[in-house]
């Protein structure tokens, strides 16, 4: 916690500046000063984070190590940076340039407050740190949004293509650029309750396609070393009230920004969109969960949370500025984003936080 602390401690004090009349080369220079703690954190990191052994093997055996495949985008970074230097470090610190350059850059492009944004997606995403194939798609995909809002579907296109080059479940996010469109109400009542009417026949239609994959025995195998993983994690305290509160939550945050558009769009042009892309997630939740909780949690992070970051602050708007209702969202966003952020890390794979030049002897069990 030495490590995670002390930046989501600065992250808040940063964001308190967002309420402020604060200069946009002040606030630059505040996401140059996240940017590099960011790398440093991801970069400097040694057996910390998901997935660490397969992708550390691969790395560290080239481009001839077969055993383990990955979608073709990600071998190729890894072949170029192996062919440089064959030290694992350099790679996660490229990595992290990467990734970090475009959630930045976009978190700054699309809202007028991108240092409270920056603590939401800190919060928020922390618990993906070593999800490195995910990341990068992520990257990319809400990198690729602003092809959205000016209806560049050719760009857009080549920007998801190349995601999923890197993670394959960037691929449905193609359906987001058809959400650019005004979404009568009735659409969303009826297209929420079909998702309960759906379940049944989506776990059905899930065990068919899954038993009829080449390979399908290893998939569910994987499936469920995933689930036995994120118990051992504590990620499913319990399965049920995980779920109520992950949907309460998800509407709460849909009907605040919906009835209070009128106010948003006069500051954020694109809320509407966004919040058309985070509906989908809504319906992803209510479907798949706990049926296909990988679709869940892996497919489901390009409608929800990575729209979520920017919907929770741009609720800010609806009260004037320096008014208590300001500071009263701007303190529940913190609270929530603190809890968001500590039930990532107070598991083992992250806490302590283990790098090169912190916590070298401690010795952790990776999956």
């Amino acid at each position: 916690m030495e490590v995670y602390l002390p930046i989501i401690f600065l992250l808040i004090f940063f964001s308190y500046f967002d309420l402020v009349n604060l200069k946009q080369n002040q606030k630059w220079a505040f996401l140059g000063i996240i940017f590099i703690l960011l790398v440093f954190q991801d970069g400097f990191r040694w057996e910390t984070g998901t997935d660490w052994v397969p992708y550390k093997n691969y790395f560290v055996q080239g481009a001839g190590y077969v055993r383990q495949r990955f979608e073709c985008g990600y071998e190729f970074l890894n072949n170029i940076v192996y062919s440089v230097s064959q030290n694992y470090s350099v790679f996660l610190i490229f990595h992290a340039v990467i990734i970090y350059s475009l959630f930045l850059k976009s978190i700054n492009d699309y809202t007028k407050y991108p240092l409270i944004t920056a603590l939401c997606f800190y919060c928020t995403f922390i618990g993906y740190m070593g999800s490195n194939r995910q990341l990068i798609a992520l990257a990319l995909c809400i990198f690729a949004f602003r092809y959205i809002v000016s209806r560049e579907i050719w760009k857009f296109l080549f920007f998801v293509i190349v995601a999923s080059l890197f993670h394959l479940s960037a691929v449905p996010f193609f359906i987001a650029y058809f959400l650019n469109r005004r979404i009568p109400r009735y659409v969303y009542v009826i297209a929420f309750i079909a998702a309960f009417m759906f379940i049944p026949i989506i776990v059905d239609l899930s065990n068919r396609i899954l038993s009829a994959l080449p390979g399908h025995s290893l998939i569910l195998e994987r499936l469920r070393i995933r689930t036995i993983a994120a118990a051992n994690e504590k990620e499913i305290i319990n399965p049920i009230l995980n779920v109520i509160f992950g949907l309460i939550k998800r509407i709460i945050i849909f009907l605040a920004v919906y009835f209070n558009l009128t106010k948003l769009k006069e500051k954020v042009p694109s809320v509407k969109l966004m919040l058309n892309i985070y509906f989908i997630s809504i319906l992803i939740y209510i479907m798949f969960n706990n049926n296909v909780q990988t679709f869940v949690g892996r497919g489901g992070l390009y409608f929800g949370s990575l729209f979520e970051i920017f919907l929770l602050p741009s609720l800010i708007y609806i009260f004037r500025k320096k008014s208590m209702g300001r500071l009263t969202i701007f303190t529940v966003i913190v609270i929530l984003m603190v809890m968001n952020a500590f039930r990532s890390i107070t598991v083992d794979l992250f806490t302590p936080y283990k790098g090169l030049y912190i916590n070298t002897g401690y010795s952790r069990k990776m999956w």
